[in-house]
């Protein structure tokens, strides 16, 4: 990954300067081929974008003439409305760890004055008691966020590159549930 500075928001890694690019972002990898832009996610709650950068990577070897990329069943929809687990978050779909190992619902913004603020959605952090319930402590959370790294990981859902970053931020999460 390229660097980034810390404190900058999603949106203002896309704020454009003189050639284009965001400040800081230093957004291209060039391998060779098409450049890959690497946006900053300290903003996101839910981060999928590890994910994004598996799929750009499969795309490049596909269209390299290597094999396609995994495909996964959608997420379920009954009645136009999108089948949650007893959290409250989708079922079936890409299981990032944020959802393997909740601390929040996940949520999209069916309301949002906008298609992009659409994508955005919303996170509604558990209540203690919900995590208490799910997690008796703070390293069976971290059991369980490992164990959604290596599923994905099995997967082809993240690249050895964000495999660290990942497993920091689940003890990361994991500390503060100690508190």
């Amino acid at each position: 990954m390229c660097p980034y500075p810390p404190n900058q928001t999603l949106f203002e890694s896309f704020a454009p300067i003189g050639n284009g690019l965001s400040a800081g972002s230093s957004a291209i990898h060039d391998r060779g081929r098409a450049p890959i832009l690497v946006l900053n996610t300290e903003s996101e709650t839910l981060r999928c974008f590890p994910v994004r950068n598996a799929a750009l990577e499969h795309l490049v070897t596909w269209a390299d003439g290597g094999t396609p990329p995994p495909s996964f069943p959608p997420i379920n929809v009954e009645n136009r409305a999108i089948v949650t687990d007893e959290i409250g978050n989708a079922t079936v779909g890409i299981r990032l760890p944020d959802l393997a190992a909740p601390t929040a619902v996940q949520s999209s913004s069916s309301n949002a004055i906008s298609p992009i603020a659409a994508l955005a959605g919303q996170s509604t952090p558990l209540t203690k008691e919900q995590l208490n319930a799910l997690y008796p402590d703070a390293d069976a959370y971290l059991k369980a966020w490992n164990d959604a790294v290596d599923l994905i990981r099995t997967q082809g859902l993240i690249l050895e590159s964000d495999l660290d970053a990942a497993r920091a931020r689940g003890r990361t999460i994991a500390a503060a549930l100690r508190r």
